[in-house]
């Protein structure tokens, strides 16, 4: 009898962490932030296409990132702008600074549920991506995003 109940407890311990760890990572949110970093990854890549071409990053001061359009877009360095996946519902999208030798990509993150609670671990965090801007006072120098 002892051994069924650990056999059960130790089944019962492992399905929580399993069903816990689906549930993390097919949240919306930990999808949505996962977006947003692939979408940080096209813009760095047109950027940097951009800049190979231009001898410079394109110059804006603090602009959202559909403003990039006629530099990436129009010249066939990226296909489309990217817009935030909560764009619709929050009206929140990309911003862009740079000039010259530097750029950044602000992005707020959503946070991701907890294993056990519906509330998330971290609050909300905007960060900045990009080349040499670290430091610059740019959006007020958040921090260096995780991907």
């Amino acid at each position: 009898m002892r051994l069924l109940l650990r056999v059960t407890g130790g089944l019962a311990i492992v399905m929580i962490f399993f069903w816990g760890t689906l549930f993390i990572l097919g949240s919306p949110e930990y999808v949505n932030n996962q977006l947003r970093a692939k979408h940080v990854r096209l813009l760095a890549d047109a950027l940097e296409k951009y800049r190979q071409a231009r001898n410079a990053y394109p110059v804006l001061a603090n602009n959202p990132v559909d403003d990039l359009k006629r530099e990436l877009v129009d010249a066939k360095f990226l296909e489309a702008i990217p817009s935030d996946p909560a764009r619709a519902a929050t009206g929140r999208q990309y911003r862009y600074a740079g000039g010259g030798r530097a750029y950044g990509i602000l992005v707020t993150l959503e946070p991701e549920p907890s294993l056990f609670g519906l509330t998330g671990t971290k609050p909300a965090l905007s960060c900045i991506a990009g080349v040499n801007i670290k430091g610059s006072g740019a959006f007020g120098d958040p921090p260096a995003c995780p991907f």
